[in-house]
């Protein structure tokens, strides 16, 4: 618990590549203490599941939960007796591992022994959906389309979007040089994908009589 207060905080000085989808693992056999009081933590508040998840919510983090035997979803009292001398009231209740996936959007999962844990982990981390859209720079006369606006997609998945390109019928001759950048999530990922450079050439005049 104390370890993903400190990673969901603001001030935070590791934190997370801009772009990048937002996820912490976690995995064990036994559940959170809460509350974490602040005798232990050296903090200002308690710690507990419910100020813990409403953080994650907040910064956008998905908690992805690898519970050895189901130990994560057991009832975080049975053995908060080693805290009783400087945390004289342990709370919560069973189904934490569970609960915090649920609310940050994450995935809980269940494996039986410890050697599944490397193979489990790695198809948590696949399995993360990410919103993949594309945005443009370019300048009026000129306006850009993609299709689809956006996609949702498990992470590491490869996307399609079709650009198009349109200009008024009355705009003048000009060329125009302007790019086309990727977002995760509605986040601009550093670098641009692709540069374009575009021709509008001046359209013969029509007449009607």
């Amino acid at each position: 618990m104390f370890a993903l207060d400190r990673l969901a905080d603001p001030t935070n000085p590791a934190g997370f590549r801009a772009g990048a989808s937002k996820a912490i693992v976690i995995f064990g056999d036994a559940p959170g203490h809460d509350p974490i009081c602040a005798a232990i933590s050296g903090l200002e508040y308690d710690i507990t599941e419910e100020s813990v998840t409403a953080k994650l919510q907040v910064a956008g983090i998905e908690l992805i939960v690898v519970s050895i035997d189901g130990g994560m979803d057991e009832n975080p009292t049975s053995g908060a007796h080693d805290y009783q001398p400087t945390c004289p009231t342990s709370g919560g209740a069973a189904g934490q591992g569970s609960r915090m996936a649920a609310a940050t959007g994450g995935t809980y999962t269940t494996i039986a022994e410890a050697a599944a844990l490397v193979p489990a982990v790695l198809a948590a981390v696949r399995a993360v959906s990410v919103t993949v859209s594309l945005s443009s720079d370019c300048p009026e006369p000129l306006t850009v389309t993609f299709s689809p606006a956006s996609q949702s997609v498990p992470s590491g998945s490869a996307v399609d979007f079709t650009e198009t390109f349109a200009a008024a019928s009355d705009a003048t001759e000009m060329t125009i040089r302007c790019s086309t950048y990727l977002l995760i999530n509605g986040t601009p990922v550093p670098g641009v994908i692709e540069t374009n450079e575009i021709t509008i050439e001046a359209q013969a005049p029509s007449f009607t009589g």
